[in-house]
This record gives C-alpha cells, sequence and structure tokens, in this order.
C-alpha cells in the first residue's frame, strides 16, 4: 500500500515537473530545490522526503512510478529502427542459410544423377501429339419438318420456326463440336428418315405436302452449308422412313419399292445435286436399300429408319434385348455368308426415344430421337419425351466413342438468336 506521505511527494513531483521540464528529465536535486524555493520547504521537510524516497527505491524510481514517462520522438525513431534492423539481419540470415542449403543439396544431387538410369518409353520419346483420323457422326431423322401441331391437341407447338430453331441448335453445336480436332475429322451426316412429316393424318396437323418438301429442302441445305464451312470432308448418307413415303402408292407401310416411292428420295437427290454443282466438300450417298452399309475404318455400321428392316419394339417402355439379338445375328449372319464383316454398329430411328444399347456379342444399338415434341398419335404412349438428336465420335476400333444426346426443348423453340444460323421458312 502506497503511504500518504509518498503519494503527496509523488503530487509534489507533478506539480514540479508541470513548472519546470519534462518529468523524464527531472532529477533529485532539481526537485530539491523546487521544493525549497517555490515551497519554503525547510531543511527538515527535505531530509524527511528524501528518507521516504529512499526507502520507496529512490527519486527516479518513484517519479516513474507515478509517472510513466512518455518517449520522446528521437526515442521512438531509435526504437522503430532497431526493430526494423533487427528484421532485416534475420532475413538476411534466413537467405545466406537457404542459399547455402541448396547449394549443397544441387552439388550432392548432380554427382548422383550420372549414376541414376533413365529410360524412355511410349509417348516420352514421341516428339509430338500423334493426330489420330477421327469421324464425327451425326444422326439426323425424324426431323419432321411441316408438322403443324397445336399446344391445344398437344400440349406443344411445333411449326417452321420450331422447326428450324430445334435444328439450328443441332447443327451450331456440330459445327462447335471439337475444334481442335477438325483438320483430321471427316463427318457423317446421316438422314434416316422422317424428314418430312408426310401426308400420313389430318390436314389440320401438317402443311401441305409440296410446301414440307421445300421447307425440309430450304433447312437441310442451310445446315449443309453451315457445316460444309467448318469440317473439311462431308459424307452425307441417306435412307428414307416411313413419313415421307408416298401413301398413294404404300397407304399403310412401305416394305416394296420403299426408296424409289419416297419423297424422301427427292429431297436426297436435291441435295446431291445442289452439292455436286456448289458444295466440293459434300458427297452424297443415295443406296437403292431401304437400309445403308456405313464403313467405320475396319468396322460398319447398319442404318435404316426402324419402321421395316430393323424393329427395335417401344424402348419407351421397355427393352427387349433377346429379340433385338435374334435380328441383329440373322442380319449379321446374312453379312457372314457373303464374305463380309459382321456390322458392330445397328442404327435406328422410328420411335422417338433417343438411346445407346450395348448388345450382347458386342454390338452396339444407337437409336435416335425426335426433333418435335410428342404429337397427337405419340401421347397414346405417355406424355414428356427427350427431344433432340445423336452426335458421336469414331476413331480406329472403337465404333462408337464420345457419344452425345443433342438436346432440344421449348427454351429453343424462343431463341430468335438461332435463325442466324437457319432462316425459318416463310413460303414460296
Amino acid at each position: 500500500m502506497t503511504s500518504s506521505l509518498l503519494r503527496e511527494i509523488a503530487n509534489l513531483i507533478a506539480e514540479c515537473v508541470v513548472e519546470t521540464r519534462p518529468k523524464a528529465s527531472l532529477t533529485w536535486a532539481e526537485f530539491k530545490e523546487w521544493l525549497i524555493n517555490s515551497r519554503l520547504a525547510d531543511k527538515q521537510a527535505v531530509a524527511d522526503f528524501s528518507a521516504v524516497l529512499r526507502g520507496a527505491g529512490g527519486f527516479v524510481r518513484v517519479r516513474d512510478a507515478f509517472m510513466p514517462p512518455a518517449p520522446t520522438v528521437s526515442e521512438q525513431d531509435r526504437f522503430e529502427a532497431g526493430e526494423k534492423a533487427k528484421s532485416n539481419r534475420k532475413i538476411v540470415k534466413e537467405a545466406v542459410s537457404e542459399r547455402s542449403f541448396s547449394e549443397k543439396f544441387l552439388g550432392e544431387l548432380s554427382g548422383l544423377l550420372p549414376a541414376i538410369k533413365v529410360e524412355s518409353s511410349g509417348f516420352a520419346r514421341k516428339k509430338g501429339p500423334e493426330k489420330t483420323e477421327r469421324i464425327v457422326t451425326l444422326f439426323l431423322s425424324d426431323l419432321h419438318i411441316g408438322a403443324n401441331q397445336k399446344a391445344s391437341d398437344t400440349g406443344s407447338t411445333f411449326g417452321r420456326v420450331e422447326a428450324a430453331r430445334r435444328l439450328a441448335s443441332v447443327i451450331q453445336e456440330t459445327a462447335d463440336y471439337k475444334l481442335d480436332h477438325r483438320k483430321e475429322t471427316t463427318l457423317h451426316l446421316i438422314l434416316g428418315g422422317d424428314l418430312i412429316q408426310g401426308a400420313l393424318g389430318h390436314n389440320d396437323t401438317a402443311e401441305r405436302l409440296a410446301l414440307q418438301w421445300a421447307m425440309a429442302l430450304n433447312y437441310l441445305l442451310q445446315s449443309i452449308v453451315k457445316l460444309s464451312s467448318v469440317y473439311p470432308k462431308i459424307k452425307v448418307f441417306c435412307t428414307p422412313g416411313n413419313h415421307d413415303r408416298n401413301v398413294s402408292v404404300s397407304p399403310s407401310r412401305a416394305i416394296h419399292n420403299k426408296v424409289a416411292d419416297s419423297y424422301s428420295t427427292m429431297l436426297h437427290s436435291a441435295i446431291k445435286d445442289t452439292a455436286k454443282l456448289h458444295l466440293k466438300n459434300v458427297e452424297v450417298i443415295i443406296p437403292e436399300t431401304a437400309w445403308i452399309e456405313i464403313p467405320y475404318f475396319n468396322e460398319r455400321a447398319y442404318v435404316t429408319h426402324g419402321d421395316t428392316n430393323l424393329d427395335t419394339g417401344q424402348p419407351g417402355q421397355n427393352v427387349k434385348i433377346g429379340a433385338l439379338v435374334n435380328q441383329m445375328n440373322r442380319i449379321n449372319i446374312g453379312e457372314v455368308s457373303r464374305g463380309l464383316k459382321p456390322f458392330r454398329l445397328f442404327m435406328a430411328g422410328h420411335v422417338h426415344v433417343g438411346a445407346l444399347i450395348q448388345i450382347p456379342g458386342g454390338y452396339h444399338l444407337m437409336i435416335n430421337p425426335a426433333l418435335n415434341p410428342k404429337d397427337a398419335y405419340g401421347l397414346q404412349f405417355g406424355h414428356g419425351q427427350a427431344c433432340g438428336q445423336t452426335l458421336f465420335e469414331s476413331v480406329a476400333d472403337h465404333i462408337v466413342g464420345d457419344y452425345r444426346l443433342i438436346e432440344v426443348n421449348s427454351k429453343t423453340d424462343s431463341d430468335e438468336s438461332l435463325d442466324k444460323i437457319i432462316e425459318p421458312f416463310e413460303g414460296l
């Protein structure tokens, strides 16, 4: 506990500091002289003060205890400079130590390297990545161009504009596909039937047949012109469907003369003639059969619409693997009997469901969805349908590599920017 006399002395020191000089430099002699001159203290009082101060540790201790000294500017500068110098000396010391360690480590390592045996192999020996020949396939089927679906009948609208924008979205994604491999890529464009809606239902569910044909030719030529500008080589493979058949010749199913009596053959022929005149990097192949065989490096694909030669059933409800295997085996037995390799990929559309199915025996079955939403006929199998088209890539020994379903929907229908890719048909 601080004595009352010591506190009185502290108060006097404070008064002395105020009247004379900064507290940090006040001495006992100066304080004693101040007591005698300013406070008229006698010798006995000074002696008593001195005794109390000595008992408390001396004048300086008492002065600093009751009035902590504030550092001067020069003292603060001196302290900060000292701390900075200390920090810099530490940094230099650490840098020297690290450099010394690194030099020692590298010196020892350089002595060990000649004794380490490293043999390069595989890609490490190659000067750069090898270019792999590729085939990109766009499977277009069940476009149903010329349909006039009304929301009041089906819940969805699908007409001239919707068909153009959905197809444009598919074409744009195909144009943008793997641009870094474009020089070594050939595009296979498959026209797999049902390119137009045809004249199978009520007259108000579709445009007039001549307008359907003109519209489909317009949209397909715009598509091929776009793709021919971004792919070095395009092969167009054609096969007919059931919607584009001539119903006056085949009222129910087109089994006989399916190619010769199909409106799609007229489209294919017009595209072929146009390409021959104007698109030098486009080749169009039109077979006489209702299916087409497409080479993929050392393998082959069998493509048909799916309404006659290859029945895929209703994969939207169930997939009958056994029935599919039997059909594919029968087709391949015929190929082998002719001395040909069996097909490894079977492709079809028609059922408006997209799927890639691995079949026992090393086969693939690829089913293409439709571009249009379900029409009144399709609703009997249930509501809802994923719309789009199929895009996949092939390389040697892998007939199906990267596989994509390019989906389109109502958002696609309202995207006006797609009109720059395929301009909607306005009439003749």
